[in-house]
């Protein structure tokens, strides 16, 4: 039921802003709640964001002709729907699990802590919890604090 209720809510609200731009209420309607529908499925399948942002957009379009629509329309509704919905909460969900991955090493004394001089280093351990989370950029090296802190730093992606 939460789907269908995602659905609807997702259909409606495009829909809205489709015809507050002068276009057809039902043409952002099939696009947002077509994409909405098959958002989760995309996301078990398609494992890169261009993938995923593609896919959605593909799904998007097609719903837009389908219903009468142009497909460039739906095309942008798909991609707005999975970037600025499915994948934040995506990030959301991996920002949650790194958080307590972390309280749950620090509170039971885990040697996961990389120390020197009995002093930690907390760039060590936050790679490792993120590598553990699926959202570690690079496996072969660590990057020290001040690099990740360092708004002028770049980090490849």
């Amino acid at each position: 039921m939460q789907l269908l209720g995602k659905i609807y809510a997702h259909g409606i609200s495009q829909g809205a802003i489709t015809a507050a731009q002068g276009g057809k209420f039902q043409h952002g309607f099939f696009s947002a709640a077509l994409t909405a529908g098959l958002a989760p499925d995309i996301m078990k399948k398609i494992p890169s964001t261009a993938g995923r942002v593609l896919a959605s957009s593909i799904v998007g379009g097609t719903a837009s002709v389908l219903g009468g629509g142009k497909f460039a329309n739906g095309a942008i509704t798909g991609a707005y729907v999975m970037l600025f919905n499915e994948m934040m909460h995506d990030i959301e969900e991996k920002r949650k699990n790194l958080a307590e991955s972390a309280k749950q090493e620090w509170s039971k004394g885990s040697s996961k802590w990389a120390t020197k001089n009995n002093i930690p280093k907390c760039n060590v351990f936050a790679q490792d919890m993120m590598r553990e989370n699926g959202m570690a950029p690079y496996d072969d090296r660590y990057l020290a604090a001040g690099v990740w802190g360092d708004s002028k730093s770049s980090i490849p992606k």
